[in-house]
């Protein structure tokens, strides 16, 4: 009797361990989902605030760079990119709960001349000034998709003022002239901003992983098992 009653408890307790887990899942999903959406609506300014800087720097260096002052310029819009990214990486890896690594290139690198070298030739410079040009385009795709799913949840109000003449004539595909139509229009809202949320979920996830490629340390050869070290398998053939 001792054993089944032992054995119901470790069960109660199974599942109360279980629903618990699902709880906080649901929990952190939901948290995750507002921290997307927060993102997708600040990506449009910086992105903006991204594209007017680069474009005039670069551009400003490169009309300068038959004079003594274009290539420091230059460097310097590189150096300011690289910065930006790494602020663009802490803020993703915060807000998307990604886990883009720090390149470790650049702060390993002793010297001014030998990072100004670095800055200009690595991969990962160039990367961020890309990322960054590519945060326009993802930005004002963000705003778009923001703005449909915000119009969508707002069509709750619609019992209330399917009434009022400016609500008919936004409302051209289906005229709203009833209270069940207006219920209907509700309901159809809610559900296609909640689909609309999966959706910006996914459309960040999505920017996680360029972040991930633009961001992230480059990999070299040596991180390859094939290029960078000797199979060992070689060497017991050659014995």
């Amino acid at each position: 009797m001792s054993l089944r009653l032992v054995s119901i408890d470790g069960a109660l307790r199974k599942d109360a361990d279980e629903q618990g887990k699902q709880v906080v899942r649901a929990n952190r999903g939901q948290f995750l989902t507002w921290r997307n959406v927060s993102y997708l609506a600040i990506a449009f300014p910086l992105g903006l605030f991204y594209f007017v800087f680069l474009t005039t720097g670069f551009s400003l260096g490169l009309g300068l760079i038959i004079t003594l002052v274009g290539i420091p310029l230059l460097v310097g819009m590189l150096a300011a990119s690289h910065g930006l990214g790494e602020l663009e990486r802490l803020l993703t890896n915060q807000m998307l709960d990604t886990s883009v690594e720090h390149p470790e290139r650049l702060s390993n690198t002793d010297g001014i001349w030998e990072k100004t070298k670095v800055l200009v030739v690595s991969s990962e410079t160039w990367k961020r000034v890309l990322y960054l040009m590519l945060k326009l385009p993802f930005g004002t795709l963000s705003l778009v998709l923001l703005i449909i799913t915000l119009s969508m949840f707002a069509q709750v109000a619609a019992p209330l003022v399917y009434q009022q003449d400016w609500y008919s004539e936004t409302v051209v595909v289906w005229p709203v002239d009833a209270l069940w139509k207006a219920f209907t229009i509700a309901i159809v809202g809610i559900l296609v901003g909640i689909g609309l949320l999966h959706t910006t979920n996914g459309f960040a996830r999505i920017w996680g992983v360029v972040a991930n490629a633009l961001l992230g340390p480059t990999p070299t050869t040596s991180d390859s098992p094939t290029l960078g070290r000797p199979d060992p398998r070689l060497d017991l053939d050659d014995r």
